[in-house]
């Protein structure tokens, strides 16, 4: 788990190329284009969007020119939208969306 201040496509390919699996935010300003959409399980009301993509950006698709996944999530506690990016195509978009949640729980640990 990263925040989105962390995000940097070199560290996330690296991470990949060597079997982890990531969950961050995107930046609202990243260049990508929508490859696949996934349905969206009934029930799963704060999950908005579940997609495949690829970075478009000049740099971006070169520091990481493998498929990602987008999963937008409404966070109704700040009342905004979330968008998460991970390199993990089979768990679910609730699954994606908990784990970053639970990211505060790690980071409240971690500096005690």
């Amino acid at each position: 788990m990263a925040d989105r201040a962390y995000v940097d496509f070199d560290w996330l390919n690296e991470l990949d190329s060597t079997g982890v699996f990531f969950v961050t935010r995107l930046k609202s300003n990243a260049h990508i284009e929508i490859v696949k959409s996934f349905a969206i399980k009934r029930g799963n009301c704060f999950v908005l969007s579940d997609e495949e993509v690829k970075l478009t950006g000049f740099y971006t698709s070169k520091k990481y020119p493998k498929n990602l996944r987008v999963v937008s999530v409404y966070d109704e506690r700040n009342d905004q939208d979330i968008v998460l990016l991970t390199n993990q195509m089979s768990w679910t978009a609730h699954t994606v969306s908990e784990l970053y949640r639970s990211r505060w729980a790690v980071e409240t640990f971690l500096s005690i």
